[in-house]
């Protein structure tokens, strides 16, 4: 096949995947979560399911990704997947998150009032929560599995397909895109869930773009998913 057929071949397998991310991933996810709370009381598997439904979902979506990369004949840095730079400023920012991740573990090793504070804020989240030693375990690989393919996704390929379809787009308008899309992938823990991830996900765009890789993000990102396993006060759910 030729190099301009594969090449729009990729391009609309890339056009469908933005369609999901867009538009397909706030309403499954939201029916896909609403659906897991309903079950919870009655199916002691449905938490692993749904983690194990995650992992095969994202990892599918980045295995799609880099084929089109492939048959586009485009390098992986195109998606941020280099080695990039850690210079001051870069670093100034990687130390912010840093401390942003570990300041509610030290608050609330001290402050019992923080520590329900927590609890409230992670009640739109509950479902998740993992209770059993075999769900902490898959929800660390779901933790792993987010940092990884949500970075490469939301990140590294919609900033590149949003420059790449609209051609003289800033790359700051493709950051904030990017993390307003992130956000609303989060649609099911509520308006004010969208909020903060689309904010958390300007961030860690920001951090992209300062590095140019995605190597901060993504271990920034696994590392604030992988913190409710340890965060005082965030009660995991009864044992089902």
């Amino acid at each position: 096949m030729p190099a301009d057929a594969l090449a729009g071949v990729a391009l609309a397998v890339q056009s469908a995947i933005a369609l999901y991310l867009v538009v397909g991933e706030p309403i499954l996810g939201t029916r896909s979560y609403r659906r897991l709370l309903a079950i919870l009381d009655s199916d002691p598997a449905a938490r692993l399911n749904f983690y194990r439904k995650i992992v095969i979902l994202e990892w599918a979506l980045v295995f799609l990704v880099l084929v089109t990369l492939r048959l586009a004949g485009e390098p992986a840095a195109v998606i941020g997947l280099t080695s990039g730079r850690l210079d001051s400023e870069a670093l100034i920012l990687v130390i912010a998150l840093a401390a942003g991740i570990a300041a509610p573990l030290i608050i609330g090793a001290f402050s019992p009032g923080y520590r329900e504070a927590l609890q409230r804020q992670m009640e739109s989240v509950k479902g998740l929560l993992p209770g059993r030693p075999d769900e902490r375990l898959w929800y660390a690989l779901v933790a792993i599995t987010a940092g990884v393919c949500e970075e490469i996704l939301f990140r590294g390929f919609l900033i590149a397909y949003f420059m790449k379809v609209v051609p003289g787009l800033p790359v700051v308008a493709a950051l904030i895109l990017s993390g307003a899309v992130f956000g609303m992938a989060h649609l099911y823990q509520g308006w004010g869930g969208v909020m903060t991830t689309g904010f958390l996900g300007i961030m860690l765009g920001v951090l992209y773009l300062y590095t140019g890789s995605l190597v901060w993000p993504i271990v920034t990102h696994a590392l604030l998913d992988l913190r409710v396993l340890a965060l005082p006060g965030v009660k995991p759910p009864a044992s089902q």
